[in-house]
């Protein structure tokens, strides 16, 4: 099955717009998903800070401040996140998402020419792995997808300097390893420096070397992993700077195995829309499965499915494939979370605690399904081999009678599910019920494709040796799985109006501009003042997932230029979280309290609440000023909040320079803020004044100090008086300078710079040089491992 290399390319090139094909249309992204909450906004305001010639430090529009650098999902030191500078951010977004979907293919392509199978198995393999369950299930999340698709190309660069040392080979390695890691999604590059530890321990070596070379792989896998990280210093310093002033470091083990993979998701092996669908579609029956559908979908293909096992089976004591059935074994003994014997001895090690979700483990499932595949493919080629023949015989026997393979692999699922009803509350039962009630297209797609599966691989399994005839396998397997792309988390209209249904046209939202419109003018500060948007949990969901677009929750309202109290992301500061509760996401646990007593907001630079469902509590003092044809009410404060005021006195301050306020501000960026404080007079608008939230109450005296601004208290801000250092300092939520009134006129300067920048650049830079020196002066210093060459490559 000889492929030439230009069809290779080709197939890398042209499979992501099929496979995809209504997805691209609205620039590849999810509906109703992380990618509008939180990935996009993000990407959308590092790229327009990059476009001005400044390295965002600061996010201005949401949560009264957010570090941007400290939080390695938003990616500033990745290339593709630089796409955002320098094109439309729906464009740049599905550049991005098909240049990772092209590198997955290309990454697990090279991975399987190194374990040495053909062309034509290889492409079968990088199809499974680039186009298999978890990579489009997680397409809406925009830092994961892109660190797992260099996950082929670390294995194969570790693989290349065990076997190949010199200081080149780990540069190289060391460099995959850190752009995986600097893709934004750290948890996946700490998953596949596991896997890779499992994956070197396990490889074949000569007897004799053995016991000598199990420590060389360790400390030759710590060597590349502990150059990435110094390679990935520039984000490493700052976040660890900044996560003893997050929540994140309080999770406990609850929190650790949060959505762990259920072992009632293996259905989806070979039933994927058998749980329902996040957003339903042709497969009409909403997801009732565990968990979230896209932490536990795993199909893969039955192709790929029955290739995998047979290979599994018939050759068991196989060296070349025994590293990535154990690298499979513990993938799936770590998602398991509390289930299996990993995750409990793994939260032993410090910092554990930062990550969740180990149903993500499944990735190396789904890399070590593309492996076995196409070795076993790889092995039907050989017409004369034992390999082949056993092989066939194993594949014969399975496929021998259509309709017993087919009540197996869609009966098992189905008895699973009649099962567990008992168990199930009424509502999820009936949808369980449904869902498995012919002939629902959850039922029917998989019966069409396991037979399609079996006749084709019949067909070939009645050659000599499979040669060319292996296109009408990767044909039914790009089928199998472009049913999955075609309709995981595609809206349905999307799928009726094939091609027309566009980007635009899904922004679109007259509720939006309903509510937006309310607004007015909101002067020529983007980012002020800001809006507190309220929703209630819908179906038992949080409600910033329901109509996003609609109500811009969490992160999505930057898009339109609106500032918001709320912020969406996993480093929330440990003060603002305790005063709000606030769920990363944006729901509170506090929300009718803050609605009832929202003097919080004059300090907090809240001048707008809107509250998205009807039966929400009106905030007491706000008036309302708009209400939308869907029920949602717009409220505006009675008094603007104000940039700067005094604590302890009757002065207060605001952005306008108003002359009767002794400041003006003269400049309010996202880094950097410029105060004139005058000579203070007697107010005539004493009565505005309001104290941060937790501060001193206001009176008749004359103001004192400190100065006080409505941005975040966070580590990272200097303040110079009249060119003099002051100290700065957190005034409840709020940031305070040490300035008072008896200091007289002043001019006040205030600065943020990213904790431990400077630290992290300087240790990027370092590594660098040393990596640069290893690859000129450490060619050939490095002893090779003594690899036994596996018999079947003989």
């Amino acid at each position: 099955m000889r492929v030439p290399d230009w069809r290779i390319a080709a197939l890398a090139l042209l499979l992501p717009l099929a496979v995809l094909l209504p997805a691209w249309p609205l620039a590849g992204m999810g509906i109703d998903e992380d990618d509008i909450l939180y990935y996009l906004p993000a990407r959308v305001m590092v790229g327009e800070a990059l476009r001005a010639g400044r390295l965002p430090e600061l996010n201005p529009a949401s949560g009264m401040d957010r570090p941007v650098l400290v939080d390695p999902q938003n990616a500033v030191w990745y290339p593709a996140t630089w796409l955002f500078a320098f094109l439309p951010p729906p464009i740049a977004y599905g550049v991005s998402l098909y240049g990772h979907f092209v590198l997955a293919f290309c990454g697990a392509y090279r991975l399987l020419r190194h374990v040495r199978c053909s062309r034509g198995a290889a492409a079968f393999g990088a199809v499974v792995f680039a186009f298999g369950g978890f990579m489009l299930a997680h397409r809406a999340h925009l830092a994961l997808h892109a660190a797992a698709a260099w996950t082929p190309l670390v294995f194969l660069a570790m693989e290349r300097f065990l076997t190949r040392p010199s200081g080149a080979t780990l540069s190289i390695a060391a460099l995959v390893a850190a752009l995986q890691a600097l893709a934004g999604h750290v948890q996946i590059a700490g998953l596949t420096a596991l896997a890779t530890l499992v994956f070197v321990a396990m490889r074949p070596v000569a007897e004799a070397a053995a016991l000598r070379a199990l420590g060389s792989r360790v400390v030759r896998w710590a060597m590349v992993w502990g150059a990435a990280a110094g390679l990935c210093g520039v984000q490493l310093i700052p976040t660890l700077r900044h996560l003893p002033e997050c929540t994140r470091v309080d999770r406990g083990f609850r929190d650790f195995v949060e959505n762990s993979w259920s072992p009632a998701s293996a259905m989806t092996w070979t039933m994927p829309m058998l749980p329902g669908q996040r957003h339903p579609n042709l497969f009409s029956e909403s997801y009732w499965g565990p968990s979230h559908q896209c932490e536990q979908f795993g199909y893969v293909g039955i192709l790929p499915l029955l290739l995998a096992a047979a290979a599994a089976v018939v050759r068991r004591g196989n060296e070349r494939l025994r590293p990535w059935k154990w690298v499979a074994l513990f993938a799936v003994l770590l998602a398991l979370g509390p289930l299996g014997p990993v995750c409990p001895l793994l939260y032993l090690v410090p910092g554990s605690n930062l990550f969740r979700v180990p149903a993500r483990a499944m990735l190396f499932v789904q890399l070590a399904a593309a492996v076995l595949s196409a070795v076993a493919l790889d092995d039907l080629r050989r017409g004369l081999s034992v390999e082949c023949v056993r092989l066939r015989a194993r594949l014969r026997e399975w496929i021998a009678r259509p309709l017993r393979l087919v009540a197996l692999l869609i009966g098992l699922p189905v008895a699973g599910v009649l099962t567990a009803l008992p168990w199930l509350s009424g509502e999820t039962a009936a949808a369980a019920l449904r869902s498995i009630t012919p002939p629902g297209p959850a039922i029917v797609a998989p019966i069409v494709m396991i037979l399609a599966s079996v006749v084709v691989l019949r067909r070939q399994l009645a050659r000599g040796a499979l040669g060319g005839g292996g296109l009408l396998l990767g044909v039914v397997l790009v089928a199998d799985l472009a049913v999955i792309g075609w309709t995981i988390d595609v809206p349905a209209r999307a799928l009726r109006e094939l091609g027309r249904y566009n980007w635009s046209a899904h922004v679109q939202s007259p509720e939006r501009e309903a509510w937006i419109g309310g607004m007015g003018e909101r002067g020529g500060d983007q980012w002020w003042p800001r809006v507190w948007i309220v929703t209630d949990r819908v179906g038992g969901a949080p409600g910033e997932y329901h109509r996003p677009l609609d109500k811009l929750p969490a992160n999505a309202a930057a898009l339109f230029g609106i500032a918001t109290l709320t912020d969406y992301g996993p480093l929330q500061p440990r003060r603002f979280a305790s005063e709000f509760a606030f769920k990363p996401w944006g729901e509170s646990d506090r929300r009718d309290a803050l609605l009832t007593e929202p003097r919080w907001t004059t300090a907090c630079g809240v001048e707008w609440i809107l509250l998205c469902e009807p039966h929400l509590p009106s905030p007491r003092g706000f008036d309302l000023v708009r209400v939308t044809p869907g029920g949602m009410r717009l409220f505006h404060a009675p008094i603007a909040p104000r940039h700067a005021w005094m604590v302890n006195g009757d002065e207060s301050f605001d952005a306008k320079g108003d002359g009767a306020f002794g400041v003006m501000v003269e400049e309010w960026r996202a880094e950097r803020v410029v105060l004139s404080v005058g000579k203070p007079n007697d107010s005539p608008h004493a009565a505005m004044s309001e104290p941060a939230h937790g501060g001193a109450q206001p009176d008749r005296r004359r103001a004192t100090g400190p100065l006080v601004l409505s941005r975040l208290a966070l580590p990272g801000w200097s303040a110079r008086v009249n060119g003099a250092l002051r100290e700065v300092r957190p005034e409840g939520l709020c940031l305070a300078v040490g300035y008072s009134s008896a200091d007289g006129p002043a001019r006040i300067e205030l600065t943020y710079q990213t904790p431990g920048l400077q630290a992290g650049a300087w240790l990027s830079l370092a590594t660098v040089l040393v990596l640069g020196g290893a690859a000129m002066w450490m060619r050939g210093k490095l002893t090779p491992l003594a690899h036994r060459r596996p018999a079947s490559a003989a």
